[in-house]
């Protein structure tokens, strides 16, 4: 009766440490996903607030812009008369150098190296 009850015992205590083991597992998940939804939450709102920093100082950079202009005291507008200068490009011709390709008597492909270059070369009509 004392080695069933032992037996029992033990088998209670290893299914109640594999229980406690496999909450703790559980939980261990739960944290690490409620941490993870955090931290993606957290990298929207700072890029939300990167934006609307970025924006305030373009906001601060026009009034600081406008403000030194009406400052200066300078009138801006479209100019009465537009003047242009034509230049006159010069083309230049590239003289074409003909590629040379050594020829081997031992290579078996030569005459497929000179059947493509003659397909593909516009020189050669």
């Amino acid at each position: 009766m004392k080695k069933v009850f032992k037996i029992l015992m033990m088998i209670t205590s290893i299914v109640v440490c594999a229980l406690l083991y496999v909450a703790l597992q559980i939980e261990l998940y739960r944290v690490s996903y409620s941490i993870q939804k955090k931290t993606q939450s957290l990298v929207q709102v700072q890029d939300s607030f990167e934006k609307a920093r970025v924006s305030l100082f373009k906001l601060k950079a026009l009034d600081i812009l406008e403000k030194r202009i009406q400052e200066a005291d300078m009138d801006l507008g479209l100019p009465s008369e537009v003047k242009t200068v034509e230049m006159k490009l010069l083309e230049t011709s590239i003289p074409s150098l003909p590629v040379e390709i050594g020829k081997s008597p031992f290579s078996l492909l030569q005459f497929v190296r000179e059947a493509q270059a003659k397909i593909v070369s516009p020189d050669k009509n």
